[in-house]
């Protein structure tokens, strides 16, 4: 049997196990948790279907997964009613498997696809009064749909920097990063993602791809992300979460990793204390080194002479250095880099959030940072 089956059936039939038991407790009591967690399970077998070519299991917990959705976001009442139709659903799709993974199965097939057929047409006709209050859908475009969760409007009031680590030996690349966008589309928006839709067309020859980089907005917890991208060869997850990150002391972690740096110097000594301030840390594991101003109203000229200098060394090693003036009393600090912008530009923050932002949105971050996550992920110390 092939590899990609061999996953796809044994994390389906875990995953109907947690459905049938989500829909036992859901029948002695309702639970928003177990609504939620039954929805995601449905979500993600619906993907994985899809990705190995099982389009009538796909398109049975589809119907599933949008009438949960309903129940969710409260345009149908969850009832028994429902609850009945996903353990009648969940108990044909496990049917279905079997069917596919046992060709000796004694189950009907026609009897399970007419089963399909009606379990499907009893969802549209829960959903169909949720379905006449949505608003007309805008014609298609051709935009792909990197683009399109790009340009949508930001939605939700959380946002997250997510590092999907895919493995070695996945088959198909394009597949999962297309369930993974998806999963984005089903959930939020994006604001940043490491690859466009240029890496899904046929003339895009660099397929190899193995860590795939994504801010994303969404009223998701972080907590629950992790259920929503459950999908084959997807290794390993990572999450920061940038808006707790606005509310406490800036830091972008990785495995434990700080990888966003922070000095605040005194009025004296600045250049000296950054210097040693420097040689504390261990560059391999810096992406940007900030230096917050606000207790500076002059730096002089000598001083930035030499600043220029260490930003040259640092960017040799890859580390990248910005400025953060975030008051009025630094407005002076800002007109001095400004000005010898034609010499030595530096990036110019209003506070440490928009510095991590900007510094993340670009391919040489993107490398550095799944750089630093793989040697800390597999053990390497350098």
């Amino acid at each position: 049997m092939d590899e990609m089956l061999q996953v796809y059936f044994e994390e389906t039939e875990e995953l109907i196990q947690k459905a049938e038991e989500c829909i036992i407790s859901l029948e002695m009591e309702y639970s928003p948790t177990y609504v939620n967690e039954l929805f995601r399970i449905a979500h993600t077998i619906k993907g994985s279907s899809h990705m190995v070519g099982y389009e009538d299991i796909g398109n049975l917990m589809h119907k599933i997964e949008d009438m949960l959705d309903y129940a969710r976001n409260g345009s149908i009442t969850f009832d028994q009613s429902i609850v009945s139709i996903c353990f009648e659903g969940i108990d044909t799709v496990k049917k279905i498997l079997i069917s596919k993974r046992e060709p000796d199965f004694n189950e009907d097939i026609i009897q399970l696809v007419n089963s399909a057929s009606r379990i499907s047409e009893k969802v549209d006709s829960f959903i169909s009064v949720g379905k006449k209050e949505e608003k007309v859908a805008a014609p298609q475009s051709d935009t792909g749909i990197v683009s399109s969760l790009l340009n949508a409007k930001p939605k939700g009031k959380n946002k997250f920097y997510i590092s999907f680590f895919i493995e070695d030996d996945a088959p198909m690349i394009s597949p999962i990063l297309m369930m993974i966008f998806n999963s984005v589309k089903d959930i939020g928006t994006l604001e940043y993602s490491s690859i466009s839709d240029e890496y899904f067309s046929s003339n895009f020859h660099d397929k190899n791809i193995k860590i795939l980089n994504i801010i994303i907005c969404t009223d998701v917890e972080e907590a629950d992300l992790n259920s929503y991208f459950t999908i084959f060869y997807v290794e390993k997850i990572d999450i920061v979460d940038l808006i707790k990150n606005k509310q406490n002391d800036v830091s972008f972690n990785v495995n434990g990793r700080n990888l966003i740096r922070t000095f605040k110097p005194d009025k004296d000594n600045f250049i000296n204390n950054f210097k040693s301030y420097i040689e504390l840390i261990n560059l391999n594991s810096v992406l940007i080194i900030l230096i917050d101003t606000s207790e500076l109203t002059i730096i002089h000229e000598y001083e930035i002479k030499e600043l220029i200098q260490i930003k040259k060394q640092l960017k040799s090693q890859e580390v990248g250095m910005g400025i953060i003036v975030n008051s009025l009393k630094t407005k002076r600090i800002y007109n001095i880099f400004e000005a010898i912008s034609f010499i030595e530009k530096f990036n110019i923050y209003e506070n440490q959030m928009d510095a991590m932002i900007n510094s993340i949105k670009n391919e040489e971050s993107s490398f550095k940072i799944n750089k630093i996550a793989k040697e800390v992920y597999h053990g390497i110390h350098k």
